[in-house]
């Protein structure tokens, strides 16, 4: 094996054996060439600094290695870790969170969802324990463009675990439930910095095995 494909070989067995990617690197847009950053978070401590809280909305606390989502009424939540962000250097990210939802109302939202800081653009990707899923951007805070409405998947376990996933390749984004693609757009995407998580209404929702990474891609 002469000195190229040997590098080629150790930079193939580092790629693959990174967990973020090891079971989707198959439906990638493009060839990662570099990977920047990496964040795990298993909810079993705060070193990430979640903004937990407890109000007369909602409640966020971690509990048994999760992040637990309590919803007091019918409104909106979402909680933050300043330190996961989305590196603007790179290229492409990639970011998933798996879910379980406990009790509650099964038609409420929960999700994911990603934003440009200082209550501008942000984009919500969420799904119900009935089986349904729905893709909208918020601008500043306050208007809301649905881009996919509330939709049925076959792909989701209804009121068990799911894995929600999304990944940005330069002007494309992918949106994706258990490893099943669900929705791809490349119109008007805006630059993002902040990832959240987020639940709405009276409900229990979990949150677990949270993954961030940002890489590039061959140009």
């Amino acid at each position: 094996m002469n000195f190229l494909k040997s590098l080629l070989f150790c930079f193939s067995i580092s790629f693959f054996m990174n967990p973020i990617f090891a079971q989707y690197v198959s439906d990638l847009d493009q060839t990662p060439i570099n990977i920047m950053d990496v964040y795990t978070e298993n909810f079993t401590d705060n070193t990430k600094k979640w903004d937990l809280f407890d109000d007369n909305i909602s409640e966020f606390a971690m509990e048994n290695g999760m992040l637990l989502f309590w919803g007091k009424k019918d409104d909106v939540s979402s909680i933050y870790a300043p330190s996961l962000v989305i590196n603007p250097s790179a290229s492409s990210y990639l970011f998933e969170v798996k879910t379980s939802w406990v009790s509650g109302d099964d038609s409420a939202g929960f999700g994911l969802g990603w934003d440009a800081g200082e209550k501008s653009s942000r984009y919500q990707f969420y799904m119900t324990a009935c089986g349904f899923y729905e893709f909208e951007v918020w601008e500043n805070d306050s208007t809301n463009f649905v881009l996919t409405e509330w939709t049925p998947s076959p792909f989701i376990n209804p009121r068990g675990t799911n894995i929600l996933r999304v990944q940005n390749t330069g002007t494309s984004i992918k949106l994706a439930i258990n490893g099943h693609i669900l929705e791809s757009e490349t119109e008007g995407l805006k630059e993002m910095k902040y990832v959240f998580l987020g639940a709405d209404g009276v409900q229990k929702v979990a949150f677990d095995d949270f993954r961030l990474a940002n890489y590039e891609t061959e140009k």
